[in-house]
């Protein structure tokens, strides 16, 4: 990818704003990030603040990744991008260091930068149904609108829409209507992205359009508004976006003003999307009455029909199928046999018999309990989509009341059926109750990625279970820990990193807490620092942070402990009056690994009685019950599992350094902490 860059190697400060931009070679869905940054003598332990940002146009852009508030000393990090970003389409990625947290001054210095993704690809021709041009030049003859979807940026459709003659915008039709183009997809289609190349000797201009999306070809919405756009197209007369994700069926380029001299010239629509999945296609069906199979419904066959038994059955007529489990729906697909005639003079009793009324049908939905709910109850249910339609086919979206619901049966009741040309003229006369073709859409069950400490694993359905390992610690991800040898549900990609350690490395010391209000300030604290080993050396610190949202310190007395274990259980048994549990609220000072516990207000007649500290820490799992650390024996020269101290110790320890770091106007009192005997007075 090419590399553009302003600023580096930097200024030499703390804070910065220096950027580095990348051209991707095509256009990809990104997923992940990493970056390397130099580490010599005077980038170490340099916790770099920096951010990312994604754009399909070079103009508009994402913020994928944040890292402005970064505590983590590394050259390397790994980046996911949020879930809100995944489906999006980029070309131009930017990284831009804003800061240094460090006690050094160094420049900022990234040696190695990497993307990953899939490249973005377009519906293809196979996808889509057909398209349809308003017009074709008549000078152009050959610049066919079929051109538009060849999936060749070297072909173009040209429309009939001005000359350089007269200069003159509008489709050259009796109508007046604009230069327009509509690509029909096959599917209904979860749209995201957009792109259009221009085509001709001005494509390169600042071509002003609109992109609508509709279900049914009728009811358009504009999905992209480019009708006052200043922004010449690219050198390949390319313009790109992503838009708000929604269900189509049917797009539609329509051109708003005019390029001087120039007819409006297509190259290729390209549409980026999911295809919804047909997922009643040969499931379990059932009719009220089947004079012909109920499944001849939803074999993805159109010119096989359900039909009811006609004799004794029409209004009311009913079809049902069960998808299986519960789904989410988004949209519906419906086909009769035939369109219907506005009179009878226009039908024909063998080849187009249908007259008159319009078909009219009722989609309800249900869950489990559904599979034998009786009319009534059927009559009651959810109702996910109605119609009356004069046409052969129509399309519809699930009713935005019960979109985020998920239903198993799914029943089609007919509530309208077109008069038959070869009946009587009559108003109860009825063609028989059909349904050539229902089609359930809905994304089929998602699969995701499980990344185990930056492998991944495997891919799992949405909702299946995953078990995880026996790190001891659990795995963390994004914020959460799991408990080991459990299992998690899956909804999402996961990124998982193994916690094989942690530890609370209590100070075997203490520091003598002043408080400036008090006649006489006494108060005791003890300090602890927190570890975490991780396969993944970035998600350290972010496990810390766990642990210290969660960790706190024990102190009692001495004399009250009388030996026994200072632990959460012993500090329930001796009560809050004779053991406090300091809950921690955040890092000591800047740094990022210890926290304090201070008591105060200690009269000065327990200067010298000894107070015993341990520090723990809950490891929250999502999944399980939280499991403790506590501060143990044998962390090291300097810590202890437990630390017993007293405010007269410390203090004649500090006299006797020569109050080091101690300010002349404490040593008063200092003097005073010291003594072996005191008094309440």
């Amino acid at each position: 990818m090419e590399w553009k860059q302003a600023g580096f190697p930097g200024s030499g400060k703390h804070n910065y704003s220096v950027w580095a931009e990348f051209t991707l070679a095509d256009y990809y869905n990104v997923s992940d990030f990493n970056v390397w940054f130099k580490d010599e003598t005077t980038q170490k332990n340099t916790a770099w603040q920096y951010k990312i940002e994604a754009s399909i146009d070079n103009s508009n852009w994402d913020l994928v990744v944040d890292q402005t508030e970064n505590t983590v000393t590394d050259k390397h990090f790994e980046n996911i991008v949020g879930k809100d970003y995944k489906n999006k389409i980029y070309k131009y990625v930017k990284v831009t260091i804003v800061g240094a947290k460090t006690d050094m001054k160094p420049w900022p210095a990234m040696t190695e930068f990497a993307a990953y993704g899939e490249r973005a690809t377009a519906l293809t021709s196979d996808q889509i149904a057909k398209g349809t041009e308003s017009s074709v030049s008549i000078y152009n003859p050959g610049n066919v609108g079929s051109n538009v979807i060849d999936g060749d940026v070297n072909t173009s459709w040209i429309a009939n829409g001005w000359n350089d003659k007269e200069a003159s915008y509008g489709d050259v039709t009796s109508e007046g209507t604009t230069a327009n183009y509509v690509v029909e997809l096959k599917k209904m289609t979860k749209v995201n992205a957009l792109g259009i190349f221009f085509a001709g000797d001005a494509k390169s201009s600042a071509w002003k359009y609109k992109v609508e999306g509709s279900v049914d070809g009728t009811e358009y919405t504009t999905i992209w508004d480019q009708s006052t756009n200043e922004v010449n197209a690219g050198s390949n007369g390319e313009q790109f976006t992503n838009i708000e994700e929604g269900t189509y069926k049917y797009i539609r380029l329509k051109f708003t003003e005019p390029i001087e001299k120039a007819w409006p010239a297509v190259a290729e629509i390209c549409i980026y999307g999911n295809q919804l999945s047909n997922l009643s296609l040969g499931k379990t069906a059932k009719g009220s009455s089947e004079n012909r199979p109920a499944t001849n419904a939803n074999d993805g066959n159109k010119s096989s029909l359900w039909v009811a038994d006609g004799n004794t059955e029409k209004l009311g007529s009913w079809w049902k199928v069960d998808l299986g489990g519960l789904k989410s729906i988004d949209s519906f697909e419906i086909a009769f046999e035939y369109a219907v005639n506005e009179k009878r003079d226009d039908a024909d009793a063998n080849n187009n018999p249908l007259y008159g009324l319009p078909h009219k049908y009722e989609v309800r939905g249900g869950g489990e309990a559904a599979e034998n709910w009786s009319d009534e109850q059927w009559d009651k249910a959810d109702l996910l989509w109605s119609g009356s339609q004069m046409t052969k086919e129509a399309t519809g979206k699930i009713s935005d009341k019960f979109k985020n619901k998920n239903y198993r049966y799914i029943r089609v009741k007919l509530t309208g059926i077109p008069h038959h040309k070869a009946n009587a003229d009559t108003d109860d006369n009825h063609a028989w109750a059909e349904i050539a073709e229902f089609t359930v859409y809905g994304e089929a069950t998602a699969e995701h990625k499980v990344v185990l400490n930056g492998t991944t694993e495997t891919t799992v359905a949405d909702g299946a279970t995953y078990e995880l390992g026996d790190a001891k610690y659990g795995y963390y991800s994004d914020g959460k820990v799991y408990a080991p040898n459990s299992e998690i549900t899956v909804n999402d990609d996961i990124y998982l990193t193994a916690i094989s350690d942690v530890s609370l490395k209590l100070a075997n010391a203490a520091a003598i807490r002043i408080d400036a209000e008090q006649e006489k300030p006494g108060g005791i604290r003890f300090k602890t620092e927190v570890s975490a080993t991780t396969a993944s050396r970035a998600n350290e610190q972010k496990v810390k942070n766990v642990i210290c949202e969660n960790a706190g310190t024990l102190i009692t007395v001495n004399d009250v402990l009388k030996g026994a274990t200072l632990d959460l259980a012993k500090k329930d048994d001796l009560g809050k009056n004779f053991c406090a549990d300091v809950v921690n609220t955040g890092w000591y000072k800047e740094t990022n690994d210890t926290y304090c516990a201070s008591l105060i207000n200690i009269v000065p007649a327990n200067y010298t009685r000894f107070f015993n500290a341990r520090a723990y820490a809950n490891i929250p799992y999502e999944n399980a019950d939280a499991t403790t650390v506590y501060s143990e024996d044998g962390a090291g020269e300097g810590y202890t599992g437990t630390a017993s101290k007293s405010i007269q110790g410390i203090a004649s320890i500090i006299q006797k350094k020569g109050y080091p770091n101690i300010d002349e106007g404490l040593h008063d009192l200092i003097d005073e902490f010291a003594k072996e005997n005191q008094n309440n007075n």
